[in-house]
């Protein structure tokens, strides 16, 4: 079955035995998600949660206002999301949307539930990775309530840096409108956090790829 190697790729179903991956297959269903297409909305009932096979895919809360804040994207294949779902949740409680073409494993809830039961182990994977997103949560808090954009920008930099020649680069995946929202401001205070630090020679922008030109200082600002 198609869905196998993705499932085997899921961090809760990682280890499994062929039969169990079966097992999980049955009330399981792989689904190809087009740019921009919405996979649930806040409110919807929480009857699933998924996995990312490949792709792209934002969750995001809207304010009264209609301003958009991003809580996570899941770029990463195998990785869990909306598995809140699982505890107890009836309705989802944000939007969740492709941001490129991606295809997204759609795992039963009821079904995911009865497996667990003889399974034990899987639960314990399943509560780790809430935690984890629990954690991501309380980091993003805690960065709006206590730093400014640039600081906020800063961290965000060095915490997806690689090195490429020598160099700490940073490689924009999505628009500059989605790294505001996830940041938690609108395009234009980004744009000039953006501005002061290439001002400052800490960092250069070309396209979608900035180079950390004085680390030190970069993270004076993330501190």
């Amino acid at each position: 079955m198609e869905i196998l190697p993705h499932l085997s790729n899921t961090f809760v179903f990682r280890g499994l035995q062929p039969l169990q991956l079966e097992q999980v297959a049955q009330f399981s269903s792989l689904k190809k998600v087009r740019k921009g297409e919405t996979i649930f909305y806040d409110g919807d009932s929480a009857d699933a949660f998924y996995a990312l096979a490949h792709g792209r895919i934002k969750v995001y809360k809207l304010s009264v206002n209609g301003d958009e804040h991003i809580l996570h994207i899941i770029q990463k294949p195998g990785d869990l999301f909306a598995e809140a779902a699982i505890y107890d949740l009836e309705t989802f409680p944000a939007n969740c949307q492709a941001l490129v073409d991606s295809e997204v494993i759609r795992i039963s809830k009821d079904g995911f539930i009865s497996f667990i039961l003889e399974n034990p182990k899987v639960s314990l994977l399943a509560l780790a990775a809430y935690s984890r997103r629990i954690r991501e949560l309380v980091k993003i808090t805690e960065e709006l309530v206590f730093h400014d954009v640039k600081s906020r920008l800063a961290s965000h930099i060095l915490e997806n840096r690689m090195t490429k020649n020598g160099q700490m680069i940073y490689v924009r995946n999505g628009s500059k409108k989605e790294l505001a929202a996830y940041l938690g401001t609108i395009p234009e205070t980004l744009s000039r956090a953006l501005a002061f630090l290439k001002s400052k020679e800490i960092i250069s922008e070309r396209k979608r790829t900035m180079t950390v030109l004085d680390p030190c200082r970069l993270r004076t600002f993330a501190d």
